[in-house]
């Protein structure tokens, strides 16, 4: 997908240096990588059949887009702390809805949604089960939640000449997760069943309360 022309020279302009980085670069191994994160979001969102999606620490809704472009029949409300990201969603997606909410404190009624996501966004706290718990309560079953897998993102990074320093991590990261530790994070409050996706360099669960 031709990112920058879906969004247009104002909204490309307001995206933050990691989103830009990340969807606006034009290289081929880069857009393939991409792709092949939402399609497999695509094939989750679709597995849980729901309708009603939260995106917790939707950021400037480009998911959300892929999402309501490939199935629009979803009703989504996206949250993010971001004001400025918030404002390129809106513009983006006029059929959701965008609030400025803590992921780990939303304000929305015990089993508001079908289906709560949090894309990217478990790495950047260290009360992360907080948001974990907080998808919980909101949602009527499943949770939809993707992190970059260590040690592949780091070693990907690393190889290329990325954040050296941190040996791959990204200095906006606080926890780096294996599969075990994301399977051991959710099941606490999710004790259902995980169906897992790889896209590399990206590890995706769409976990179960029953």
């Amino acid at each position: 997908m031709d990112w920058f022309k879906i969004l247009g020279p104002e909204l490309a302009g307001k995206l933050r240096p990691e989103t830009a980085g990340k969807y606006l670069k034009k290289t081929y191994l880069r857009q393939y990588v991409i792709d092949n994160f939402l399609k497999q979001i695509i094939k989750l969102v679709e597995q849980s059949r729901a309708v009603s999606i939260l995106d917790l620490g939707c950021g400037e809704g480009l998911v959300d887009y892929y999402l309501l472009k490939s199935l629009p029949q979803l009703k989504i409300i996206g949250a993010d702390q971001d004001q400025q990201a918030l404002e390129v969603a809106r513009a983006l997606n006029p059929g959701a809805q965008y609030q400025q909410v803590d992921a780990r404190r939303t304000g929305w009624a015990d089993a508001s949604f079908d289906l709560v996501m949090a894309n990217e966004v478990l790495e950047h706290l260290e009360s992360y089960q907080l948001v974990i718990q907080e998808a919980a309560r909101v949602s009527k079953d499943f949770f939809l939640v993707s992190v970059p897998e260590w040690p592949f993102y780091q070693g990907t990074n690393f190889l290329i000449g990325a954040n050296w320093k941190t040996w791959g991590e990204h200095p906006d990261h606080v926890v780096s997760f294996t599969r075990e530790k994301l399977e051991a994070a959710l099941k606490a409050d999710f004790p259902g069943a995980i169906s897992w996706k790889r896209a590399f360099p990206w590890l995706l669960a769409l976990a179960r309360r029953s």
